[in-house]
């Protein structure tokens, strides 16, 4: 099997990761995740959104990224992206091998909390 970043295809929108045979397997829908690599194949995706919800925001944001630095704890960082699962892709991969990555995160579940936060 290719290395990750071997697999990395760049559409019109943006870079993404195609599933293939028993990868599909993990897929749980759409959504903001972790995805967990072993020699190129992907091994688990932990659901980054997966929190309790709460009045506010930030506390909700916060509560995620440190459940995701506690999970990521206890793996090879270099072989983790922080992706967007679709349609059987990880769209927009990026490496969780620095503190941008994080930022990103961040940035990102702020605004997917803010919108359900907007429905209610």
């Amino acid at each position: 099997m290719n290395t990750i970043v071997e697999r990395i295809q760049q559409a019109d929108v943006c870079e993404y990761i195609d599933l293939v045979g028993q990868e599909k397997d993990l897929y749980r829908g759409v959504g903001w995740r972790l995805a967990r690599f072993e020699n190129g194949i992907l091994a688990e995706i932990y659901d980054i959104e997966n929190v309790p919800m709460q009045e506010n925001i930030e506390a909700m944001t916060a509560a995620a990224i440190a459940n995701a630095r506690a999970w990521l704890s206890e793996r090879d960082a270099t072989q983790v992206y922080f992706v967007l699962c679709s349609c059987y892709q990880l769209c927009e991969p990026v490496a969780m091998t620095n503190e941008w990555a994080w930022k990103k995160m961040e940035q990102v579940l702020f605004n997917e909390f803010s919108l359900i936060d907007s429905v209610e």
